[in-house]
């Protein structure tokens, strides 16, 4: 099956379509952690015509998540297992071959920040094409360490370069064809 998944993939037949962008940026409202809004800005092209939708799966935050929104508006389709939730948008208009769309992804965290030691995830699909995380700290508690990982199967690698400092209130990493399969995480001490 897997031999299959793989052919598949390099003959044109694998996802109905590609993530040329997936940029995450995760802004801490309140210097205690216990607010933070999450927003995702996903540019895809589509490989096959008549692309109807897309799904953002598997969101989780430690605490709850609320008011989550596609593109402004609430989501066409919510489908929740425990505190696993994924959320579908259906295009007005489908997508046809080689058309690409953004579609702007967000979420407020509550209770979700309140250790010193935290971190910001992302799980890679295949067909990303660059990923981008940002974290941005309140004016009042800004971070004191951080570090860049790329993990499998929850072991740890060591930290990736391209972890950019800005001040003690801003954090950005970018990876260029991140590995499908693997999460990518900003770690930070504050």
């Amino acid at each position: 099956m897997l031999l299959w998944f793989y052919f598949s993939l390099h003959c044109g037949h694998g996802p109905h379509y590609e993530t040329l962008l997936m940029k995450k940026v995760l802004t801490i409202k309140d210097p205690q952690g216990r607010l933070a809004e999450a927003r995702c800005e996903q540019r895809i092209r589509a490989h096959y015509g008549n692309l109807q939708g897309i799904w953002r799966k598997n969101n989780v935050v430690d605490g709850s998540m609320s008011d989550f929104r596609i593109d402004g508006k609430p989501p066409d389709e919510i489908d929740k297992l425990g505190s696993n939730m994924s959320f579908y948008k259906r295009f007005t208009i489908p997508l046809s071959k080689g058309e690409e769309r953004d579609v702007i992804w967000t979420f407020q965290a509550t209770d979700s920040l309140l250790n010193a030691e935290e971190a910001f995830l992302h799980d890679t699909t295949i067909g990303t094409k660059l990923l981008e995380m940002e974290v941005v700290f309140p004016d009042e508690r800004g971070f004191i360490s951080a570090s860049f990982h790329e993990e499998v199967g929850g072991e740890n690698s060591n930290p990736l370069p391209g972890l950019e400092k800005i001040g003690h209130k801003k954090l950005v990493a970018r990876k260029e064809s991140p590995r499908p399969g693997y999460t990518y995480r900003i770690d930070w001490t504050w």
